[in-house]
């Protein structure tokens, strides 16, 4: 009986590995477009400047993580979660721009479902004279908000703008000390690299 039943463990480990092995391949190997939708590349690209981290323009990418699906994600052509946009307002729109961190940057929702899209399609439903632009991004404080509305939001002449935030976690992505607590590490680690 013994012997049966480390068969069937070994047979089972056996078909159990080729499993993963010929899903690692499917999923790895082949092109995207042999198994489902190509939706770019597997990362976003970012880029730092003297406002922080922000997307690099152009470009299409998918999110996946455990507790998402996988959606294709575009960045227009200024480096923001949105549809294309033009720097001068055509006359009779109003503009507003929506600040905030990941959820109204919306990597957890496909392209034109994230918050801006929404309430651009909500307003413009009676009369289509809204444009509501996407200045979101995952992380952001407060501070780093204050840098961006100065050198990314101005210079679309906004009507309005609406910053979101949360009390629990903006106030403190002002602090790498106050991060790094929040995970339960030392700062000691950012200037090891952890």
């Amino acid at each position: 009986m013994g012997c049966l039943i480390k068969n069937i463990s070994l047979i089972a480990g056996i078909t159990l590995l080729m499993y993963f092995a010929v899903g690692e391949f499917l999923l790895r190997v082949l092109p995207s477009t042999l198994i489902g939708e190509d939706y770019g590349d597997l990362r976003a690209n970012i880029e730092f400047s003297n406002i922080g981290p922000w997307f690099v323009p152009n470009q299409k990418f998918r999110f996946s993580k455990s507790c998402f699906s996988n959606y294709p994600i575009t960045i227009n052509s200024f480096g923001m979660r949105d549809k294309s946009r033009d720097w001068v307002k055509k006359k009779g729109t109003y503009r507003i721009a929506i600040m905030g961190d990941s959820f109204i940057e919306g990597l957890q929702v496909p392209d034109n479902k994230y918050v801006s899209a929404v309430m651009e399609s909500l307003l413009n439903q009676r009369v289509s004279k809204f444009e509501v632009l996407n200045f979101g991004f995952s992380g952001l404080g407060t501070a780093q908000e204050l840098f961006i509305f100065e050198q990314r939001v101005i210079p679309f002449s906004p009507d309005s703008v609406i910053v979101f935030f949360l009390p629990n976690n903006d106030f403190q992505n002002n602090s790498m000390a106050l991060d790094y607590k929040a995970l339960g590490k030392s700062i000691d680690l950012y200037s090891s690299g952890a």
